[in-house]
């Protein structure tokens, strides 16, 4: 249907991202969700469907961290990153993306607050 709307590329994706962000809002709204799952839901989308969501007054704990997010959350990087993961031998490749992921989430969830943490939930020594 959006097809035949004959829209840019830019707005039709932030439609279809709407309708994304539709589906995930019981995941959204889930009490226990951690700021790295709010994360996960939300940094695939484009920001105006996020953005319409935070503006909500109606919605509750899913337009705060929506909010959160957008004005927190989505800038938030692990202390190591990918040249360093390098340093320590981690190939180029899924392996690395996957770490950073991993280490982002755990720095969103207040599991590292320093780049020693982050060594340690790797299971490795600052050299």
């Amino acid at each position: 249907m959006v097809q035949r709307l004959a829209l840019p590329k830019r707005y039709e994706r932030a439609l279809l991202d709407g309708a994304r962000l539709r589906e995930r809002l019981p995941d959204l709204r889930a009490p226990d969700a951690p700021p790295s799952r709010i994360a996960d839901l939300l940094d695939p989308l484009t920001l105006s469907p996020v953005w319409a969501l935070a503006l909500r007054d109606d919605e509750g704990s899913a337009a705060e961290r929506a909010s959160r997010f957008l004005h927190e959350w989505r800038y938030v990087k692990s202390f190591l990153g990918a040249s360093a993961l390098r340093r320590l031998g981690v190939p180029a490749g899924p392996e690395l993306g996957a770490l950073l992921r991993r280490l982002r989430a755990a720095r969103l969830d207040g599991l590292t607050r320093s780049r020693e943490d982050e060594l340690a939930l790797l299971g490795r020594r600052q050299d």
